[in-house]
């Protein structure tokens, strides 16, 4: 199954273009490239992402005149990335190689699989066991996974069949920098698995793009813990 790799920019020329030539470098199973430019200013980086999903087999590229939100923007990535396994990737996140091999062959042998991600440098983890497809799947790396925190924010890889049980991101939330957290609280909640895988880490940059990036400020935090007690009280479990 082909993967479709997700990014979602906003000027920031430099950082994008190191960004997904790093990635396209250490990559070496078949991807689509698909790109939301969340109205950039930058000549430089829309000619650059023209170019790029261009260059790329069925890459594509939905470019924003108006700014809308980072959930809008997963949205609007989600509905293009039909049946095939979908990598949302922030900007920021440097990775190694085989990088995508390694999260393409977690998705097809984790029973139950719901988010599969990479670890961030120096994270605090904590393993636990997480059954396999089959005994014989494979790698016995696998049998024991690390999981995952509630604030998730780097490369997060999952099959698109778990969006009819969590649903999509939801555009409601006014918990900004929470966006991944929140989806990913929803896809364990209804029975899947959220792990790091163990083979990869990966770098994140240091970008200031309140845009991309919010500030996690105190506010945020507590309107994210109101968010997941009214989840809990009211069972919506799907958005």
């Amino acid at each position: 199954m082909e993967t479709v790799i997700c990014l979602i920019t906003n000027n920031n020329y430099f950082e994008t273009r190191y960004c997904i030539e790093n990635l396209m470098s250490k990559t070496s199973l078949p991807f689509r490239l698909h790109i939301v430019d969340n109205n950039s200013s930058d000549v430089r980086l829309t000619n650059y992402l023209n170019k790029i999903t261009k260059d790329i087999s069925k890459g594509f590229l939905y470019k924003q005149n108006k700014q809308i939100s980072l959930a809008e923007c997963y949205n609007l990535l989600l509905t293009s990335a039909g049946e095939n396994n979908c990598v949302l990737f922030p900007i920021n996140c440097i990775v190694d190689n085989n990088w995508l091999e390694d999260l393409s062959t977690s998705l097809q042998m984790i029973k139950n699989v719901g988010c599969a991600c990479l670890r961030p440098t120096n994270a605090k983890i904590e393993f636990s066991p997480v059954l396999k497809e089959s005994l014989y799947a494979g790698e016995d790396v696998l049998e024991n996974v690390m999981q995952t925190n509630e604030k998730v924010s780097t490369v997060l890889a999952f099959k698109p069949e778990i969006l009819k049980v969590a649903g999509v991101f939801d555009v409601n939330l006014n918990a900004h920098g929470f966006e991944l957290s929140e989806f990913c609280l929803r896809v364990r909640v209804n029975g899947y698995s959220n792990y790091y895988i163990r083979k990869q880490t990966v770098y994140k940059m240091p970008i200031k793009n309140e845009i991309l990036f919010p500030k996690i400020v105190e506010e945020n935090i507590v309107k994210f813990k109101e968010t997941v007690n009214l989840m809990f009280k009211y069972k919506r479990f799907k958005k």
